[in-house]
């Protein structure tokens, strides 16, 4: 996957460079022109929004179905895009958010995806909370390229009662594996994270 993610990396620094609107849909269909530029494989290999596999009614952002030699894949996308008009922005909620999803995409089971992504973009705002010590979120942001990271229900029950609100019964126990770590020129930090099981050996 990593000559995926450098053009990745690539493609979103254009983008945020020129000062093109963003959304997350933006970063995902980024995301899916990278995947296709990169040779990684087709069009027809990728499904968006997949429903999801153990959770009703709920949706698996994109997935790489299996084929010669790659696995089947699972990604799931956050970006926390700057919003000038907002002087007072529900930083905790938008925290609670982040792992909200990020455990949706853990309840995905291996055996529906071998590999499965978290990809998350956030602008200055967001970097400044999680770097702050007071959070207790400094480790997940600034988990190094190929350490691990475990997260256990204590993480949440150490949270503020905002957080814990927002994640309700969605946390999972599952370990995270820094896949990618970059601060990009355009004022934004992109991290990429890899799921697995917390039993995984």
């Amino acid at each position: 996957m990593r000559p995926v993610f450098d053009e990745f990396v690539k493609l979103l620094e254009e983008r945020l460079m020129n000062e093109v609107f963003t959304t997350e849909d933006s970063v995902r269909y980024t995301f899916f022109l990278a995947l296709i530029e990169s040779g990684y494989c087709k069009h027809t290999d990728i499904v968006l929004e997949m429903p999801h596999p153990a959770i009703p009614k709920a949706e698996v952002d994109l997935f790489i179905q299996a084929g010669d030699n790659r696995p089947a894949t699972a990604f799931e996308f956050k970006y926390d895009r700057p919003i000038p008009s907002e002087k007072n922005a529900p930083r905790t909620q938008k925290a609670g958010a982040v792992f909200k999803d990020l455990f949706r995409l853990a309840r995905v089971p291996e055996e529906t995806a071998t590999q499965r992504f978290f990809i998350y973009l956030t602008a200055q705002e967001m970097a400044v909370y999680f770097r702050n010590p007071v959070n207790n979120l400094v480790s997940f942001f600034e988990l190094p390229e190929g350490q691990c990271y475990a997260l256990t229900p204590n993480f949440v029950l150490g949270q503020a009662a905002t957080f814990q609100n927002v994640v309700g019964n969605r946390s999972i126990a599952c370990q995270l594996t820094g896949t990618l770590r970059k601060n990009l020129t355009s004022k934004h930090y992109l991290r990429i994270y890899q799921i697995h099981d917390a039993n995984r050996e």
